[in-house]
């Protein structure tokens, strides 16, 4: 026993029921304070909850009659064998314990001694006189009575609790549930409910019930015990030193761009670090470069532009073609195995004009039996690829797998740019607008907000975009940059103003089929209705507002802008109907509110609206 206070001894007192494997009809105590809180006539009064704790185990508690041999020379008779045979003392030269721990280990140890030997008195062994004894004990509590767990306390937000003054972390999964804490020894036990968790936490996998979760050494007020374990993701190392990032793949580019290798990983923490701009672009020519030079070159040149912080545009293809270039000086070749040295017409084979397909004019036509083949089969992109790809190929001896990987890549490749070419022009975007022209230093939204709007994460979770302010201030421009980049992100977009969304909708309502055009229009990942407030609304633009935010609701992102904040829309619509659209709306909606003069009006008085007359 560490101390005398109520938790430590009915810890005690579990510890050894559960060790005697079952709870006997009583008790028999001494009078200390935390069993007999008084006596009145002779008669010990009963701590409540002690009294309590004895329900729980279904026991009752007797207290020793002073100078009785029987019963106070029974409750003493355990003291007087630990000080002869557990105590260091002079006597029995016992050493020092260096811990708590040591000396409980020393009591497990002498128990199992004793409790196999044959008693002097009974003439029994005392463990098997336990097991004819344990068929008369009651049924043991399957948990432990709450106060033998110690004291309760809540987990914090930062993963803490406070005792004694000090702070003491807690492992993961915790935060605002109660545990309990006791003193053991010379550590801190934090216990608790798994079950009654909303979550079991990964590291709890297997366990159930009452749990020690936690074990610290004791601290003093000014020193908390924070164990870096129990923060597995934390930014910082143990020493306080910024954890170097882990890049994580939140998109299919992304995934394809790090799948090349660790010098991916490398070059993606070296580029960011260093401000590079169009980093997005740049990761799609590595993945496209891989397709010709293999991943495993690409991943090398990656990891020594990221040592020489090299991240130009050409820098990448030159890296990459480095070691084919010295193949060449030095004369060796290896024939017959697919290397780098089959790729020395790479430059010319990369450069399409004008992004179109793969043009060599001086390679063979493909015979018109595999044209009319491929034209079948509708690869249109592969087919005007096949003649240059299969002259270089047939030149420098490609393996065939390599020549089917160019081939189907540049096939993907074309109709990707076809996809997004037709979602464009399906989305109705009104200017063409992108990040290319976008001049974030001009615009009062802060930095760090457009780059994580940018980032597209709130469409990939159906998260909504406000954006309000003054005309002129970059709403639509900003918007419609980010629509841009949601359909170079492999989405859809549909684009509305309220008036041409009421059209729709209205001209819908003509043939019955407002159902039908909904539907049509939620298939876009993000649905745009700009320019809100703009010109007076009537219950048409209402109903039509409200249908689409409601079809829309926790399923699909809405972007809108206005000059009026959402929470105004009711002084432009019907009340009833504004109100019930607005709150869809924010209900998972990021606000950004913008400010500042008119940057078309500061353009046109600065003389910069137009090209000057000649």
């Amino acid at each position: 026993m560490w101390d005398q206070t109520l938790p430590t001894l009915i810890a005690c007192l579990d510890a050894t029921v559960r060790r005697f494997g079952g709870v006997p009809t009583y008790a028999l105590t001494d009078n200390p304070r935390t069993v007999s809180i008084d006596h009145v006539a002779g008669i010990p009064v009963r701590h409540p909850q002690i009294v309590e704790t004895a329900r729980h185990y279904g026991m009752a508690v007797h207290t020793c009659v002073p100078f009785d041999p029987e019963s106070k020379g029974g409750s003493e008779a355990t003291v007087k064998i630990a000080k002869a045979d557990l105590v260091p003392t002079e006597a029995n030269l016992l050493p020092e314990y260096a811990a708590f721990t040591d000396l409980e280990a020393a009591c497990d140890r002498f128990c199992a001694t004793v409790n196999a030997r044959r008693h002097r008195e009974s003439a029994r062994i005392p463990a098997e006189a336990l097991a004819d004894e344990r068929t008369r004990l009651h049924t043991l509590p399957a948990t432990p009575h709450t106060l033998a767990l110690g004291t309760t306390r809540s987990v914090g937000t930062d993963q803490t609790i406070r005792f004694g003054s000090v702070r003491y972390s807690t492992p993961p999964g915790l935060v605002g549930a109660e545990v309990w804490v006791r003193a053991a020894g010379a550590d801190l036990v934090v216990v608790a409910d798994l079950d009654a968790l909303p979550r079991v936490p990964d590291w709890a996998t297997g366990r159930r019930g009452l749990s020690e979760v936690a074990r610290h050494r004791l601290s003093t007020p000014g020193n908390p015990s924070i164990d870096p374990a129990h923060y597995p993701n934390h930014p910082q190392d143990p020493d306080g030193a910024p954890r170097p990032p882990r890049p994580r793949a939140r998109s299919a580019a992304e995934a394809r761009f790090l799948d090349l290798g660790p010098g991916a990983h490398t070059w993606l923490i070296a580029a960011s670090a260093a401000g590079v701009v169009r980093i997005r672009a740049k990761m799609t020519a590595a993945v496209e470069l891989a397709a010709f030079v293999g991943a495993d070159t690409v991943s090398a040149a990656l990891a020594v532009a990221a040592e020489a912080a090299r991240f130009a545009e050409s820098d990448l293809p030159a890296i990459a073609q480095a070691p084919h270039r010295h193949r060449r000086r030095t004369g060796r070749r290896r024939r017959g195995a697919f290397g780098p040295a089959r790729h020395r017409r790479l430059g010319r084979l990369r450069h399409r004009p004008h992004g179109g397909p793969l043009v060599n004019p001086t390679a063979p036509p493909l015979p018109d039996d595999l044209l009319a083949v491929l034209k079948r089969m509708r690869l249109p992109y592969l087919r005007a690829a096949a003649p240059e790809v299969l002259a270089t190929a047939k030149a420098q001896r490609w393996d065939p797998t390599e020549v089917l990987k160019v081939l189907l890549t540049e096939e993907v490749r074309g109709r990707d740019e076809a996809t997004r070419a037709m979602r464009r022009k399906a989305a109705g975007l009104p200017a063409g607008k992108t990040f290319s022209s976008w001049r974030e230093e001009d615009s009062s939204i802060p930095a760090p907000t457009q780059s994580a709007l940018a980032a597209l994460e709130w469409v990939h979770r159906a998260e909504n975009l406000a954006i309000s302010g003054p005309s002129g201030t970059g709403k639509t421009h900003f918007v419609e940059a980010l629509a841009h980049a949601v359909i170079d992100a492999g989405m859809r977009v549909s684009w509305f103003t309220l008036e041409s969304l009421t059209t729709a909708i209205g001209r819908a309502a003509v043939d019955g089929s407002i159902t039908k055009t909904i539907t049509r229009i939620t298939r876009a990942e993000l649905i745009v209705v700009d320019d809100i407030g703009m010109l007076p609304s009537g219950q048409a633009a209402a109903e039509a507002f409200y249908r689409l935010v409601d079809a829309a609701y926790e399923r699909r992102s809405v972007a809108v802008t206005s000059n009026l904040h959402p929470s105004g829309f009711d002084t432009i619509m019907p009340k009833t109907l504004a109100t019930a659209a607005v709150d869809r709306l924010l209900h998972h909606a990021h606000v950004v509110i913008t400010e500042g003069t008119s940057l078309r009006l500061s353009e046109a008085t600065a003389g910069r609206g137009v090209v000057p007359l000649t």
